[in-house]
């Protein structure tokens, strides 16, 4: 998927994925959105500041942005890297909502991702684009 985004010459790699909890005593308990990213990566925040805020208008569970730097997927992509931990899919709850949802979902990501495209941050208008309102405080 990294060779084929950076042919590509995508300006966001997205990963989307589930999680499920690693402690056997709170196994389908656990919930929450964790999203990655590559940490230091300045075009990495700035999609992260957006992804979290369009996440957090259609999920009421706990999001937590983590940053790492050992991951293959965002270490390697020359675009900003986005590895979405959507929800725990061994807690009922967060799995019945993200199946429930998969429409706001792939909507949020979408919007949320042009915040690190610099072919169009700068053509875009804000009365035209409301769904951006994150862009227009984000560092460059």
């Amino acid at each position: 998927a990294v060779a084929e985004s950076d042919a590509f010459g995508a300006d966001v790699h997205y990963v989307s994925h589930t999680n499920a909890s690693t402690n056997t005593v709170g196994g389908g308990t656990v919930a929450g959105c964790r999203p990655i990213i590559y940490a230091g990566s300045q075009r990495g925040e700035a999609l992260a500041k957006c992804m979290v805020a369009r996440r957090g208008e259609v999920y009421d569970g706990p999001i937590t942005l983590n940053r790492r730097a050992d991951l293959y997927e965002l270490r390697v992509p020359a675009a900003a890297s986005y590895y979405e931990e959507h929800v725990f899919h061994d807690n009922a709850e967060d799995a019945a909502w993200f199946h429930g949802n998969l429409r706001a979902i792939a909507e949020s990501a979408f919007w949320a991702s042009i915040v690190a495209s610099t072919r169009w941050i700068w053509s875009l208008q804000k009365s035209q684009f409301p769904q951006l309102s994150c862009l227009y405080s984000s560092p460059k």
